[in-house]
């Protein structure tokens, strides 16, 4: 037997499932460090098994055959599905489409899905011959494009321009495999891109709590309006608490836009909470220099979780407060989710090179990544507030 050591069925990676596809029409034995008697043929199975043939194949089965040998495999992008019947793919790297007959529905091959697969054409109609067991979103289109850019490979170039590279395509697929299946944990970060950290401030006061409200008020920049302030029996203050605001922050302003933070003076105590590393030393400075000797740093306490912050960090309405009306909070994120997309067109995302959806728009290869990126914000949406009006955007960025 030419090929006699199969591995058992159980001891399969999943890499087998696109091995067994590839094998055939691509692998080519090694031959260093055997005896002459033990040489497989340097040729790939599919074409030795041609020349063993000789005669007796049929032409249709030898041109099949010599087309599935000369295609190699590829990235592919769903463009379009007829459901049942046909599915458009485009080369991600050669930059050309085929109508390929495959019998599959918009859930298992969604639009701007990523393929790693191998497209065989004969006689004009076409077929996907070989393709790896695991879709991959359309935002991962970058790391493709980045690689075509690399290899220099133009437009509608012939199956040649791939020559040579399958090892380092097969590489990148395996490698945006794994981190689909096991992603790292996503990095959470606050407004100013700052990784969060949930964080609070502890100090003693040396002076009174007017005197350290007085000193820390400005960094409200007037948004204390409406924090309730507790007195003692002379009307002395004793409790109350602040946010603590970006300059130029106003009123009309989204609150995670605005706020860097909470104070809250309590007697002789003082506590602060702020959601990054940044922000913790920057209130530090601050407190500093408007307190001074009067605020004696105490200690400072990272949590994990919003249910381990206190409850003036996130205070409930105040009894007797009338509470936001379902359609006024509706109306509010309607608000907040409008001016978020009002923006997008104009805010660099690392997806385009760090290119602002609007720059993208005026260059071949920034379409390319746009239309990506969009297609994965189409498979995001979720029939909610916030969910993108791809329609809209496309016509903003005049890709309609």
């Amino acid at each position: 037997m030419l090929y006699a050591d199969v591995l058992d069925e159980d001891d399969l990676p999943v890499e087998f499932d696109t091995f067994s596809a590839w094998c055939p029409y691509f692998w080519i034995p090694e031959r260093a460090g055997l005896e002459p008697e033990d040489r497989r043929p340097q040729m790939p199975i599919a074409l030795h098994y041609l020349a063993h043939r000789r005669g007796r194949t049929d032409a249709l089965t030898r041109r099949f055959i010599e087309a599935a040998c000369a295609q190699p495999f590829s990235f592919y992008m769903v463009r379009g599905l007829e459901p049942g019947r046909t599915v458009t793919l485009r080369d991600m790297l050669r930059r050309r489409e085929y109508e390929v007959h495959e019998q599959v529905d918009a859930e298992a091959f969604p639009r701007g899905a990523i393929l790693y697969a191998q497209v065989v054409t004969l006689d004009g109609d076409s077929i996907l011959l070989g393709c790896a067991p695991y879709t991959l979103p359309p935002a991962w289109a970058e790391h493709v494009i980045d690689l075509r850019e690399e290899w220099g490979i133009e437009p509608d170039a012939p199956a040649e321009a791939l020559a040579g590279r399958g090892a380092e395509l097969r590489a990148l697929y395996f490698d945006l495999q794994e981190a689909l299946l096991d992603p790292e944990p996503p990095l959470i970060e606050n407004a100013d891109g700052d990784p969060v950290q949930l964080t609070l401030l502890h100090y003693d006061l040396r002076c009174t709590p007017e005197e350290a409200s007085d000193a820390l008020l400005p960094l409200a920049r007037g948004l204390d309006h409406d924090q309730p302030r507790q007195t003692d029996d002379a009307g002395k203050l004793v409790t109350v608490s602040f946010p603590w605001a970006r300059e130029g922050a106003t009123r009309e302003d989204v609150w995670a836009d605005a706020a860097l933070g909470l104070i809250r003076i309590d007697g002789p105590h003082l506590e602060v909470f702020a959601d990054s590393a940044r922000r913790v030393d920057a209130f530090e400075r601050e407190c500093q220099a408007r307190l001074g000797d009067r605020a004696a740093f105490r200690d400072k306490e990272v949590v994990d979780d919003l249910g381990e912050l206190p409850d003036w960090v996130f205070p409930e309405d105040a009894e007797g407060e009338d509470e936001m009306d379902t359609e006024t909070a509706a109306a509010l994120l309607e608000d907040v989710a409008e001016a978020h997309w009002e923006r997008w067109p104009d805010e660099p995302l690392p997806e385009l090179k760090d290119q602002t959806p609007r720059e993208a728009a005026r260059t071949e290869i920034g379409r390319e990544r746009l239309e990506a990126v969009l297609w994965q914000l189409e498979e995001l949406n979720l029939g909610e507030v916030f969910d993108a009006d791809t329609e809209k955007l496309r016509r903003v960025l005049g890709l309609d």
